[in-house]
């Protein structure tokens, strides 16, 4: 049976605090698409339902950035980011913001050393990047240049199928930018790393 195209929201429906494994609930799902009524144990209905919010996947970046209402200004430019929410602090710091770039979320705030939240610029750097698949990446690559982001890496075609590039922000976090334009067997990869000087 598939739920996938049944116009439920999971945020319904509440996860009990404590239950048994023979407790179950009626399960009443409507739309357009899909009309049905069934009864399911609530554990399974919980794990369902309830594991992270709907529109969200299982890793979602964390980003501290200095001056993180700039940044999303930047990332609305550079990238087509849509603001989902923002909380402000009473010193205007941001506590927590959350954009949407394509259909994942990113969650930023402010830097807050007090609490050891510090951003690249006062750290030095970041050993963690983000990779965006993009559909146009020399597109998506000139209007991120344009909106301030500094090339890393011009654009080029990779060994393991993908056109793509790197970028840092004016933030200080670097971006790879990416259209996948060939799917490359894993043996067939291992043989054009090395022809590279890279396997």
């Amino acid at each position: 049976m598939k739920l996938s195209n049944c116009g439920f929201k999971r945020s319904e429906y509440e996860r009990p605090r404590n239950y048994t494994q023979d407790l179950s609930i009626p399960l009443l799902v409507s739309s357009a698409n899909c009309d049905l009524a069934l009864t399911l144990p609530i554990k399974y209905l919980a794990t369902f339902l309830l594991e992270f919010p709907e529109g969200y996947h299982t890793a979602t970046p964390y980003l501290i950035i200095k001056d993180a209402a700039q940044a999303i200004e930047f990332y609305k430019k550079a990238f087509g980011a849509t603001e989902v929410m923002r909380f402000a602090q009473p010193d205007g710091r941001i506590g927590h913001a959350e954009i949407k770039i394509g259909d994942s979320h990113i969650m930023l705030a402010d830097e807050f050393p007090e609490m050891g939240a510090r951003s690249p610029q006062s750290l030095g750097g970041s050993p963690v990047s983000i990779l965006l698949y993009v559909e146009d990446v020399d597109a998506q690559a000139k209007q991120a240049v344009a909106a301030g982001a500094k090339v890393v890496r011009p654009v080029k075609d990779q060994f393991y199928g993908d056109r793509s590039g790197s970028f840092e922000d004016p933030f200080g976090h670097q971006w790879h930018i990416a259209t996948h334009v060939e799917d490359v067997a894993p043996d067939e990869m291992h043989k054009r790393a090395a022809a590279a000087g890279r396997g």
